[in-house]
C-alpha cells in the first residue's frame, strides 16, 4: 500500500557544545545486572523496573536470555521474576491495556513471528502470530498503537527496513510511509508532542555491505501519515537510546559514532522551545536502554564495546536532565542543526 510521503524542514536548533561544569544532580549508580545485557525489553511497573530477554557474549559466543528480571527498590538486587517462552532479543516492546507486549525479535535460530503478552507477575497471558516477521526493532507507543522501525523478512529471504504501526491485540501490522533517509538500523525513537520522533540510526549500503551512520532527526505525524525533518544531531550515531521526559521533551543518549566510539553524550530535544541542547552525559559510553519511572530516568546495561555488554545501572532525576539542558542553552549561542 502506498502512502502520501512528504518531507519538510522544521526550525529546530542545536544549542551548546559542552558546559564546563554541571550544577544539576549527577547519575546515581544502582545494583548491577546479574550479567551484561543488551537488546532486551524494559518497562516501568509502578516504580519497579522489569527487563525481559537480551543478549550477552561468553567465551566468544553470543548468548540469549529468556529471563525476566526486576529491580523493585533502588537498594535491592535484581531478581528473576519469570521466564519467557523462548530466549528473545531485539524485538518490539510496548505496554497496553492487556499487559506488556513483546513483538517479534530474534529467538536465537530465526526471526520471531510471535507476539507475547505478559501480566504484572511476568506470566504469559496471551500469545499470537504477527502478520509479519521482523527483528532488530526499535519502537514506541502512542496510546494502544505501536510504531516500530524494523527489519522485515521479505521475499527470497532478503531483509528490508520498514516503518510500521502494530495493533498488539490482533497482531495486525501495517507498513507506513518510509523513513526518508533509510536509517533503519538502530535509530532512537520516542513519542513527543503526539508524534513519533526518530533520530540517528544507520543506513545499510548493500553494494559495500557497510553501515552509514546518520544525523537527521525526523518527526512522523500519525494524523497526516507523513514525515518532516526537525533538525539533526551534532554527530552521526546509531544505537542511541530515547525516552520521553514529558509531553514535549525527549532525552537522547549514548550510541555508537562514526569514529568508532561508544558515546556518553546526552541531549534534550525540546519541541516547545524548538531546540536540542546538551545535558549531563551518561556515566559510561554505551548503547543503553532508557526508561522513566516516576521522577527518575534509568539507564540500564547495553553494548559498551565490541562483543561486550554492560551490567551497570544508573538513575538520575528528570529535573536534573532538564536543568542541565536549560543551563547549557543559557550559556551557549544557537547553532543551525543542518
Amino acid at each position: 500500500m502506498n502512502f502520501r510521503h512528504s518531507i519538510s524542514i522544521a526550525t529546530g536548533v542545536f544549542l551548546g557544545m559542552t558546559a564546563a561544569g554541571w550544577t544539576a544532580e549527577p547519575w546515581i549508580e544502582l545494583p548491577s545486572l546479574p550479567g551484561g545485557l543488551a537488546g532486551f525489553a524494559v518497562r516501568n511497573l509502578d516504580g519497579r523496573i522489569q527487563i525481559a530477554g537480551g543478549t550477552n557474549w561468553k567465551d566468544g559466543n553470543k548468548t540469549w536470555s529468556d529471563r525476566i528480571l526486576e529491580l523493585s527498590e533502588p537498594g535491592r538486587q535484581w531478581r528473576i521474576v519469570g521466564d519467557l517462552p523462548f530466549p528473545l532479543a531485539y524485538g518490539g516492546s510496548m505496554v497496553a491495556d492487556e499487559g506488556w507486549w513483546l513483538l517479534g525479535g530474534h529467538n536465537v535460530r530465526e526471526a520471531s513471528g510471535d507476539a507475547v503478552c505478559l501480566d504484572d507477575a511476568g506470566r504469559v497471558v496471551r500469545r499470537l502470530k504477527l502478520s509479519m516477521r521482523w527483528r532488530f526493532a526499535r519502537g514506541t507507543a502512542l496510546g494502544e498503537t505501536g510504531y516500530f522501525v524494523v527489519r522485515q523478512e521479505a521475499a527470497g529471504g532478503e531483509w528490508e527496513g520498514v516503518f510500521m504501526e502494530v495493533s498488539p491485540g490482533t497482531g495486525a501490522a501495517r507498513v507506513l510511509a518510509p523513513l526518508p533517509n533509510g536509517a533503519w538500523v538502530s535509530p532512537a525513537i520516542s513519542p513527543a508532542n503526539e508524534r513519533i520522533v526518530v533520530a540517528g540510526g544507520a543506513a545499510f549500503d548493500r553494494a559495500s555491505g557497510t553501515l552509514d551512520n546518520r544525523r537527521e532527526i525526523f518527526v512522523y505525524d500519525p494524523n497526516y501519515r507523513r514525515w518532516s525533518q526537525w533538525g539533526a544531531l551534532p554527530k552521526a550515531v546509531r544505537g542511541m537510546a530515547a525516552v520521553a521526559l514529558d509531553s514535549q521533551r525527549i532525552l537522547l543518549a549514548g550510541g555508537f559514532s562514526v569514529d568508532g566510539q561508544f558515546e556518553a553524550d546526552a541531549y534534550v530535544l525540546d519541541f516547545a522551545a524548538g531546540r536540542l541542547a546538551r545535558t549531563r552525559p551518561l556515566p559510561i559510553g554505551c548503547m543503553p536502554e532508557l526508561v522513566r519511572a516516576g521522577d527518575w530516568i534509568y539507564s540500564i546495561g547495553g553494548e559498551d564495546d565490541h562483543r561486550s555488554r554492560s551490567r551497570r545501572v544508573f538513575k538520575i532525576p528528570v529535573r536534573s536532565l532538564i536543568e542541565g539542558a536549560e543551563m547549557n542553552s543559557a550559556n551557549h549561542e544557537t547553532k543551525d542543526p543542518q
